[in-house]
């Protein structure tokens, strides 16, 4: 991924375009994984398993806003258009 970034960066000379709403939506699920990462560590407290529960579901939306973050001039139709 940073590395993808960095020859990005001295390909096109340019920083790449974000969509900031979806960067920081990411952002704030990054951060919500951490903590249910973190309180799924004691297994004595999370016997249902619901803090690592909580942590795949927020690592599924990290990988879905910054996926979708990247190509914000985009519209879902214009990509599937392109692949038919």
């Amino acid at each position: 991924g940073v590395f993808l970034l960095l020859l990005e960066l001295i390909y096109r000379r340019r920083c790449p375009s974000f969509g900031k709403n979806d960067m920081f939506k990411a952002f704030l699920s990054s951060c919500s994984a951490a903590i249910c990462f973190y309180k799924g560590l004691d297994e004595s407290k999370d016997y249902l398993r619901l803090w690592h529960g909580g942590w795949h579901i927020f690592v599924g939306a990290v990988t879905y806003f910054s996926v979708k973050c990247q190509n914000p001039h985009e519209k879902l139709s214009d990509v599937a258009a392109k692949d038919a």
